[in-house]
């Protein structure tokens, strides 16, 4: 699948590489963080860090179906072998970490049963999903390439509508509709069987991303202010609804909404038209490392809370303990990462 690097894909990947690490540092400091004000901000960085995934199935989608691209049966085949396998072994070896090593450090009991560690293994640790659902993904491609052909693009115009209706319109009407009738929610999640609901938003994504980088979209500034306007909507539902109820909500920037949908495609949209005058060395960095650190960087995040003894002037203030776990996850990531791709053996277990 060789050819030229568009330069834009570069700088959404290392965006949403960094992204990626914001929103679950967040997620982190929420999780324990009881603060209204911290809560605002929090509230910001959500609306903003949760496009990092469909961005990158945006990409992914653009060059997988690109039909300039000879992509054959075998690369597609070897390629999605290649990432179950980082799936079984990442999955594995944070199996391994959560359910021995962390409760031998905290002097507590395994009273899971085998079962349940089995389970937890094949479902994946957290942001392991992303990988189960590219394989997916992959194995779909050459089913997608026989007709996503500019020669189709009113069909495929006609797709992507019912797609973004279903995946996203539906499920953001459901959310808002559901705070008021609770039985809505129980209606829906009926239909989220074997989480087919968050495949097939996924592949709207995918399918987006190919959309997005052969043709260009009209109206793009009415596209960025509705994204604005959507993101300020949903951090201030966020911030009323976790209020009101006692315990913090973030389904407003769940992947299948409406604001997250909009500022993903006007990122991808943005950095598409931007005029570059010189590639950035630090982006190439970061992209070389991208999915290293992705993989590794919830081991350190849980590092750098670790670090709370240690240093316990960078836990002092709620802010300040955000930036020192951010940044220092950010670096102890690429750290890890760079020193994994020095070794050759390894070099293949952390890149696709």
């Amino acid at each position: 699948m060789g050819k030229k690097r568009i330069y834009y894909f570069d700088i959404l990947r290392a965006i949403a590489c960094v992204l990626v690490i914001l929103v679950h540092v967040s997620d982190l400091i929420l999780s324990y963080e009881n603060n209204n004000a911290y809560l605002t901000i929090a509230a910001v960085v959500e609306a903003i860090s949760h496009i990092s995934v469909p961005i990158f199935f945006m990409i992914s989608g653009a060059l997988f179906l690109d039909e300039s691209r000879d992509i054959s049966w075998d690369y597609i085949k070897k390629r999605t072998i290649k990432i179950i396998f980082l799936y079984l072994f990442w999955s594995f070896l944070y199996c391994i970490i959560h359910f021995y090593l962390v409760f031998l450090i905290a002097h507590k009991p395994l009273t899971y049963s085998p079962l349940y560690i089995v389970r937890n293994f094949l479902y994946g640790y957290g942001h392991l999903w992303f990988i189960k659902t590219l394989a997916l993904l992959y194995l779909l491609v050459p089913i997608f390439r026989l007709w996503i052909k500019k020669v189709n693009i009113k069909y495929i115009e006609y797709l992507l509508l019912a797609l973004i209706i279903l995946t996203i319109a539906v499920p953001t009407i459901t959310t808002i509709v559901s705070f008021y009738y609770p039985i809505v929610l129980e209606i829906s999640s009926c239909f989220r069987i074997f989480n087919m609901d968050l495949i097939f938003v996924c592949m709207t994504y995918f399918i987006l991303g190919w959309y997005l980088f052969n043709y260009d979209l009209n109206n793009k500034k009415i596209i960025y202010i509705i994204s604005i306007i959507s993101s300020i909507i949903s951090v201030i539902m966020c911030y009323y609804l976790s209020i009101h109820s006692g315990f913090v909500i973030l389904a407003p920037f769940n992947n299948d909404k409406c604001s997250i949908f909009m500022l993903s495609v006007s990122a991808f949209v943005f950095f598409k038209d931007f005029k570059y005058k010189k590639e950035s060395k630090i982006i190439k960095t970061i992209v070389k490392y991208s999915f290293g650190i992705y993989l590794v960087h919830m081991f350190a995040m849980s590092f750098m809370k670790k670090t709370r003894f240690i240093f316990p002037f960078f836990f002092s203030n709620i802010y300040i303990e955000y930036l020192y776990i951010f940044i220092g996850t950010l670096l102890v990531s690429f750290i890890t990462a760079f020193i994994l791709n020095k070794i050759p053996v390894i070099k293949k277990i952390i890149n696709l």
